[in-house]
């Protein structure tokens, strides 16, 4: 049986807190864009490391035509002065998850 001093010696030492798992991977498959970023900021925020698989098989809200037509419009963006200075566009789906993940991020303090 240990005593109060060394409980409390210990658990400021950290042995007593379950240690946190290095990594958590998620399968983003079937699963909505926007819930899923939430979820994933709120880890990482947290000091998570998190490891995200199969992005190519993420949900958008609405139908082909209208994603589509959003994503283009998204590529048609750019500087009004200088065109070559504008946005860095990603089209592949994890540069898109990872693009929505930072959006929820702050950056600054």
């Amino acid at each position: 049986m240990l005593s109060y001093q060394a409980k409390k010696k210990r658990w400021f030492q950290g042995e007593a807190c379950a240690p946190k798992p290095k990594r958590v991977v998620v399968d983003a498959r079937h699963l909505m864009l926007g819930r899923l970023d939430s979820i994933l900021a709120k880890e990482l925020l947290n000091g998570q490391k998190v490891v995200v698989v199969r992005c190519e098989e993420i949900c958008m809200w609405g139908g082909l035509v209208r994603q589509k037509m959003k994503h283009m419009r998204f590529l048609r963006k750019r500087m009004n002065t200088k065109p070559s200075h504008g946005l860095i566009l990603f089209p592949a789906p994890a540069n898109i998850l990872w693009r929505t993940i930072c959006g929820m991020i702050p950056h600054k303090e």
